[in-house]
């Protein structure tokens, strides 16, 4: 059964607890000689690797924008830094095999996607 979330706020406090990947667009845009136009050469930083994270924050920017303050995992612990980045400037995703990082590595609980 699907889940109707209509705001924000409601899915942060329900997903507080949960672990993260993300990774960041990195905004690319290159002239394109022939009709002088730019063409949108977008990619994600690190070649599209992800970072495992926890969002700590999250600021209302308005016009339905999101700062979020993510802490990253780094070697199953959380790093003392919280990284703040736009909610429009980043790819999320939610895999279940990354919430037990903290008590089995990856290759126990099943995880075969990449990081």
């Amino acid at each position: 059964m699907c889940r109707e979330i209509t705001d924000m706020t409601t899915w942060l406090i329900d997903n507080e607890n949960r672990i993260f990947r993300y990774t960041i667009y990195r905004r690319m845009f290159a002239p394109y000689e022939e009709f002088q136009k730019y063409i949108d050469e977008t990619e994600y930083e690190n070649g599209g690797n992800y970072t495992l994270c926890r969002i700590e924050e999250a600021v209302d920017l308005g016009n339905g924008e999101w700062l979020l303050g993510m802490r990253e995992i780094i070697d199953e612990d959380l790093s003392n830094a919280i990284k703040y980045v736009r909610l429009g400037e980043i790819r999320l995703e939610y895999f279940e095999c990354d919430q037990d990082i903290f008590s089995k590595s990856q290759e126990e609980y099943g995880c075969e996607d990449e990081l």
